[in-house]
């Protein structure tokens, strides 16, 4: 099971407010540069959780518990992870 992480949670906001601002833009009401800077950081903010995703999901399926003990971290944690306890478990 992979765990929710704080930078994935950002990602979610930073695409749905570049939605909105894209919407605004599209309607005139918001100038086209402000909307297609956000629709640039919601997609890098995408592909960095999502690679990171890509990199320990295979390892946390298999069950592998070497995952990350070279650098001395727990099995489920990552780059982008939170404080456990700030964590939420997606089902």
């Amino acid at each position: 099971m992979l765990e929710a992480r704080d930078l994935g949670r950002l990602k979610t906001w930073t695409q749905a407010v570049a939605a909105g601002l894209g919407g605004l833009a599209a309607a005139g009401a918001l100038d086209d540069t402000i909307a297609e800077w956000a629709l640039v950081i919601a997609l890098v903010l995408t592909w960095v959780p999502g690679l990171d995703y890509a990199r320990l999901a295979p390892r946390l399926l298999r069950g592998d518990p070497t995952v990350g003990a070279a650098r001395g971290v727990k099995s489920s944690e990552s780059t982008f992870s939170s404080s456990p306890a700030s964590r939420q478990t997606l089902r």
